[in-house]
């Protein structure tokens, strides 16, 4: 009988934006079959060509949530759900499609904290060049803030 380790702390929200990024992902993309991928890479700040992120606050804790992407690679995410191909697909439409996915996970995170009485707020989502990154940079661990370190999608096989 295989043992589930209960977390805590840092590591039970780590995994409940994992989580809830998943589950949102593969719904608005309608694709089952991407997954999450720690990222190890530490070659820099800048992770991806665009960035898309959020914003929760509580009592508890503050908490940034980044979604680095290049477009002519992400296209594929919001074509699929439009039912159309990557190529017709504007960055127009590409950031609105990053917005409403780091709106909908923040608003999972916020659904289960709220069932746990921990209320939080969201900001809006935005999008921004990834190199901004420069001027919003991720803390080292052991620092007020603390980051789990990027995640890449990848597709099962």
């Amino acid at each position: 009988m295989q043992q589930t380790k209960e977390l805590t702390g840092i590591a039970a929200l780590q995994e409940m934006v994992r989580a809830s990024s998943l589950h949102q992902l593969r719904q608005q993309a309608k694709d089952e079959s991407l997954g999450l991928v720690h990222e190890t890479r530490t070659d820099g700040p800048v992770h991806g060509h665009w960035m898309s992120l959020i914003l929760m606050a509580g009592q508890p804790f503050r908490l940034t949530y980044k979604v680095f992407y290049s477009s002519p690679l992400s296209r594929a995410l919001p074509a699929r759900r439009l039912e159309s191909r990557p190529d017709d697909i504007s960055d127009s439409i590409m950031a609105d499609f990053m917005r409403e996915f780091c709106n909908l996970m923040a608003g999972g995170v916020k659904r289960t904290l709220a069932q746990m009485q921990i209320p939080v707020g969201l900001s809006l989502p935005l999008v921004t060049r990834g190199f901004d990154e420069v001027f919003l940079p991720v803390l080292p661990q052991g620092t007020r803030s603390r980051t789990s370190g990027p995640s890449k999608v990848r597709r099962r096989v």
